[in-house]
């Protein structure tokens, strides 16, 4: 900083401190060499000072950069640390939520969402009558009877989805008392539904969708049957056209009173044929909800 050096008559000055035996122009010229000695040491003065306070102020920018550095640190730490604690809590609640999915996995629960009862006088389903009405002019009764259709069908789709295999010929399509069942080669629908005002050809297209029910309920013992070989459906199945079948021997009749048909046991007793046949394909269902409710 301080670069310069000192004139000649200033080195004098400091070497022979007699100024009597300098003559009147050598101490103007003295003064002269001081004075521009004196403004230089002002100017690197103050050049110095500059120097100084642009120091100071880039070791203040230092000391905010690092302060800014730290704080920068100092909250990605916490921020780590709160997400640490989020993960760890997540894994918790993940842990806990599998072990209760576990527990419920266990639980079978298709029996407390579909109950069949068929050992009655008359099979049930969801406490609906699983069977046509015994008076049928009761449109009452027939929506019942339709409703428990729709829970058949609800456990077939279910049987459908927990085998992970489909109907040959038909799509289940539960919708409760309105159930229907898709024919894939033609795209239309046998209802599985009906208030009892069956006209001219109302009573053999309910008869044909009941019949068609049957043959789901046949295929879905062959699934379940492909789960566990030791079973079968302990009532035989056979559908002889589109518009009969049997169960056990005893024709499904679909629109007779109670199911009866032109069996001799007495009218609401459960005992003809076509009651009997209710109760058999009902305990089948029962056998398929026992079944698909291991997977």
């Amino acid at each position: 900083m301080f670069s310069k050096k000192p004139s000649r008559l200033s080195l004098d000055l400091q070497q022979n401190t007699d100024l009597t035996s300098l003559t009147e122009s050598e101490i103007d010229s003295l003064i002269a060499s001081l004075t521009v000695e004196s403004n230089n040491l002002a100017s690197t003065l103050k050049s110095s000072q500059q120097e100084l306070r642009s120091v100071t102020s880039l070791l203040s920018s230092a000391l905010t950069s690092r302060d800014s550095v730290v704080l920068e640190e100092s909250t990605l730490l916490h921020l780590r640390s709160n997400a640490l604690s989020g993960v760890l809590s997540k894994s918790t609640k993940f842990k806990d939520l599998l072990k209760r999915n576990q527990r419920l996995s266990a639980t079978p629960v298709l029996p407390s969402v579909i109950r069949v009862t068929p050992n009655k006088a008359h099979a049930r389903i969801n406490n609906l009558p699983f069977h046509p009405p015994l008076n049928t002019s009761n449109k009452e009764e027939w929506i019942n009877f339709s409703e428990a259709l729709g829970h058949a069908c609800l456990l077939l789709h279910i049987a459908s989805t927990t085998t992970g295999k489909s109907f040959n010929e038909l799509t289940v399509c539960p919708r409760s008392g309105h159930s229907r069942l898709l024919i894939k080669s033609t795209s239309a629908y046998h209802n599985l539904f009906t208030d009892g005002s069956f006209g001219l050809w109302g009573r053999g297209a309910f008869q044909r969708a009941v019949v068609s029910l049957a043959s789901l309920i046949l295929e879905a013992g062959r699934w379940c049957g492909d789960l566990d070989r030791t079973m079968s459906l302990p009532y035989a199945i056979e559908i002889i056209d589109d518009g009969r079948a049997t169960v056990e021997g005893k024709k499904l009749d679909a629109t007779s009173p109670g199911g009866e048909g032109k069996g001799k046991g007495r009218k609401g007793e459960g005992d003809g044929d076509g009651g009997n046949a209710w109760k058999y394909l009902a305990t089948n269902l029962v056998w398929i909800m026992a079944t698909i409710g291991k997977q």
